[in-house]
């Protein structure tokens, strides 16, 4: 019992520190009193279920009364998935081998399971390559490791490294996309679309772009009509970038190629899963040829609600709410 006392109260103390952090950090920004912003944050919490970190995200001192209601935060978004999500289908996005399985027809590369094969298997498999990329179980882009055969005195060599860092899937490296790879040169970028499947029409919720370098993320908002970043880069600490931290490319109103077919395709395999309304479509791009690479639930939906993004427009609420209500009314 004391333990557990100590615990809640430890977790209190931190809890008091941090909100008392971000109280001062917007109070600093905005010349509102401690006292004002304290108030407005337990409000908006009772009110719009938005936490103090979420307040500090979402710049809402700024935000008017009438639009805070549209904002979607955690809690919020916890609501939406039990309604828009099976939780007895996310294997499906969970597993590699069913979702390549499922979606082999807009992988658009050949990828094989290296549990699946024999050493000789694997041993004729690459030794017509110059570089294979192997990635991990799970949908997370950040464990994705390409492996120059030049650099490795045998596949023994490089089959063990896969074994140790856990990557189960190879397949050929593709060039990547020339002006992608100027931009992000010898790191992974990715293109993201968020699918939302309502009755027999798949809507395009959101897009962005993704850089994954060495020690951080860099993530921009795709504007669908122009197929351009108009928006700034951020990286998890929502710090901005106007040029590349590594290669010092711009980053202003990059053009990015292949959109339209990124959207066939995520609405072609967003039709095909039902039980999961809601779906982030990940893809990887050559010069012609868009790679779907994997699925997950969206779970950026905070940085996709950034002031610089939203800007005039409203947030993300009132459009889930019709959904949901949609989704009622057939059941």
């Amino acid at each position: 019992m004391k333990k557990e006392i100590k615990k809640f109260y430890n977790n209190l103390k931190k809890e008091l520190k941090d909100l008392n952090k971000n109280i001062k950090e917007i109070t600093k920004r905005s010349n509102k009193s401690y006292i004002k912003i304290l108030l407005d944050i337990y409000i908006c919490y009772l009110k719009y279920s938005i936490t103090y970190e979420e307040y500090k995200i979402f710049g809402f001192e700024n935000v008017s009364k009438n639009k805070r209601d549209t904002y979607v935060g955690k809690i919020r978004k916890e609501y939406i998935n039990k309604h828009l999500t099976d939780k007895h289908a996310l294997s499906l996005l969970n597993n590699k081998t069913k979702f390549n399985i499922k979606f082999d027809k807009y992988l658009n590369r050949e990828i094989i399971n290296i549990k699946d094969i024999s050493y000789k298997e694997y041993e004729d498999f690459v030794k017509d390559k110059k570089e294979i990329t192997c990635r991990c179980e799970a949908p997370d882009e950040g464990r994705t490791i390409k492996f120059n055969l030049k650099d490795y005195r045998s596949p023994a060599f490089i089959l063990e490294k896969i074994n140790k860092n856990k990557l189960y899937y190879m397949e050929a490296t593709h060039k990547p996309n020339k002006l992608l790879e100027k931009l992000n040169k010898n790191n992974l970028t990715t293109i993201s679309i968020v699918t939302v499947h309502r009755k027999n029409t798949i809507d395009i919720l959101y897009a962005e772009i993704n850089m994954y370098l060495k020690d951080k993320t860099l993530s921009s908002k795709i504007d669908l009509k122009s197929k351009k970043t108009i928006y700034d880069f951020i990286d998890e600490k929502y710090n901005v970038y106007k040029t590349h931290p590594e290669t010092d490319e711009n980053l202003n109103y990059i053009e990015l190629p292949l959109i339209d077919e990124m959207i066939n395709i995520s609405k072609t395999c967003a039709l095909a899963i039902d039980e999961i309304k809601e779906i982030k479509w990940n893809f990887t791009l050559s010069n012609t040829k868009a790679y779907l690479v994997s699925a997950s639930l969206w779970n950026d939906y905070i940085e996709a609600q950034i002031p610089n993004y939203l800007k005039d427009s409203i947030s993300f609420m009132p459009y889930y709410r019709k959904v949901i209500n949609e989704k009622r009314k057939i059941k």
